[in-house]
C-alpha cells in the first residue's frame, strides 16, 4: 500500500467511525478499477436504518452484499429486500 492510500485508509476509518460504524465493521479500503474506494460495512451486519422503508417494518437491516460503492444489498424484516446507500444507515 502506497503512501498516498495508507492516508486514505485512515480517513475512511475515521470517517466510518464518526458516522457510527464499530471498529469491528470496518474494513480496509479496497481498490476498483484504479480508485481507492471505502468499504464501511461488512456483509452480514446488522445495521440501523435512519428512517424504516415503510411504518410496518424493522428499523434494522441486514446487509448482504455491496451491490456498488455505498449501496448495500439489504434485507429489512417486515418488509424485504432493498438497496440502501450510506447515508440510510447508523
Amino acid at each position: 500500500m502506497t503512501k498516498a492510500e495508507l492516508n486514505d485508509a485512515q480517513v475512511v476509518e475515521s470517517a466510518a467511525l464518526k458516522h457510527g460504524a464499530t471498529p469491528d465493521k470496518v474494513v480496509a479500503p479496497s481498490k476498483v478499477a484504479g480508485n481507492v474506494t471505502s468499504t464501511l460495512f461488512q456483509s452480514d451486519a446488522w445495521v440501523t436504518l435512519h428512517h424504516p422503508p415503510s411504518d410496518y417494518s424493522h428499523h434494522e437491516a441486514l446487509l448482504l452484499c455491496e451491490a456498488m460503492p455505498g449501496e448495500w444489498v439489504s434485507w429489512v424484516p417486515g418488509y424485504g429486500e432493498i438497496v440502501l446507500t450510506l447515508d440510510q444507515l447508523s
